[in-house]
């Protein structure tokens, strides 16, 4: 009984709830300064294989259309994580075979496509005057 009621009271205890809160999204400038990669894309595919030391990890095959950030080049294909969850709290973004994607990401491929980064839909993006402003102040 004592095991019961101990548990319970735990229980109780408020703990953190397990769910995205992004907040307020970055502006542009501070979503582009902390990403490694900033692309469009379109989506080529999408399959299950090897990626995030799964085995059953859905992946998106990208074409690179524009980069304003990185060292990838139009017509490069990368792949990207194709899930709604990157790290178990339903921030993922999951792109759709033909569409076209806005990616902010860091890291090795396969990148992570969150949606808590700015990861859009293109079609759906407002950052793409932003974006090629602070490409065009880079070249300077």
């Amino acid at each position: 009984m004592l095991k019961w009621v101990v548990l319970s009271l735990v229980l109780s205890i408020p703990q953190p709830a397990i769910a995205v809160s992004c907040g307020k999204p970055l502006p542009v400038k501070q979503a582009h300064a902390a990403a490694d990669n900033v692309f469009s894309a379109h989506v080529e595919q999408i399959t299950i294989g090897n990626g995030f030391g799964r085995e059953d990890a859905r992946l998106a095959r990208l074409r690179v259309l524009q980069v304003w950030k990185g060292n990838l080049e139009r017509g490069d294909v990368v792949t990207s994580s194709a899930e709604d969850s990157v790290h178990f709290t339903s921030d993922g973004f999951v792109p759709v075979t033909g569409s076209n994607v806005l990616v902010y990401t860091h890291g090795p491929q396969p990148f992570m496509l969150s949606s808590c980064s700015r990861t859009s839909a293109l079609e759906h993006s407002r950052d793409l005057h932003a974006l090629q402003r602070l490409a065009h102040a880079g070249a300077r």
